[in-house]
């Protein structure tokens, strides 16, 4: 079949067709459904870029996940745009918050974290620079705790690239929280309610911070938001 074919309405057609499948429940469909484009996405980047978008969405098992990622970090292995993409979806590939899971026997998010701190320095758009953070963020994490330093300076990094950023703060929180550092998760999510990030996620996870830290009183008044 030649590539030229696949245009971009039909890759849309496509992922959108995967989509729907996953969204009634037919995920093992789903898959199927999604290897013409797993077939052509190596040489082209519209379907790469729809797989990716996919993955991210929850539209694929992290089991089949698992070796669509793999398959588009070898094929774009300088694409930034796309591995950082790629890296910021790595939690519907492998779940980051559960560190007793076993870890996963593939070089892919290691890859990424390497990749993506390579690349940082030449990056200084400032939008750009957030989203590769994010990026390397999501890949560490994903390493378990052996990405614990990387995933918290990258985190780090992004609250002080924009300490008005709410979600900035409010993934610095979350990751603390899933760590057990809960006196700094209870400060790094006071700092994203600061920042304008309100919302029934972040409430929830200063109340479990705050618990684990021992303030109650906190913990009762964050209850008291719900």
């Amino acid at each position: 079949m030649l590539e030229g074919w696949w245009t971009r309405g039909r890759i849309d057609r496509a992922a959108a067709k995967v989509a729907r499948l996953a969204d009634d429940g037919e995920l093992e469909a789903a898959a199927v459904a999604a290897e013409p484009l797993r077939r052509v996405a190596r040489r082209n980047r519209d379907a790469a870029a729809a797989l990716v978008a996919l993955i991210d969405d929850g539209h694929l098992r992290r089991q089949h996940a698992l070796p669509v990622a793999e398959e588009l970090a070898a094929a774009y292995p300088a694409d930034l745009p796309l591995l950082v993409a790629l890296a910021d979806a790595s939690d519907m590939v492998r779940d980051i918050d559960d560190l007793n899971a076993a870890a996963l026997e593939t070089p892919l998010f290691a890859q990424l974290v390497q990749r993506l701190r390579r690349a940082l320095p030449s990056v200084t758009d400032r939008p750009q620079r957030a989203a590769c953070l994010r990026g390397l963020a999501s890949a560490a994490r994903a390493l378990g705790p052996a990405g614990d330093d990387e995933a918290e300076g990258a985190l780090l990094e992004l609250v002080a690239l924009d300490p008005d950023d709410g979600n900035a703060h409010y993934r610095l929180g979350l990751y603390y929280k899933t760590r057990g550092r809960f006196a700094d998760g209870v400060a790094a999510n006071l700092r994203a309610v600061a920042a304008g990030s309100t919302g029934e996620a972040t409430q929830w996870n200063l109340g479990i911070c705050a618990t684990g830290a021992g303030d109650g009183a906190r913990a009762r008044w964050r209850c008291g938001k719900a």
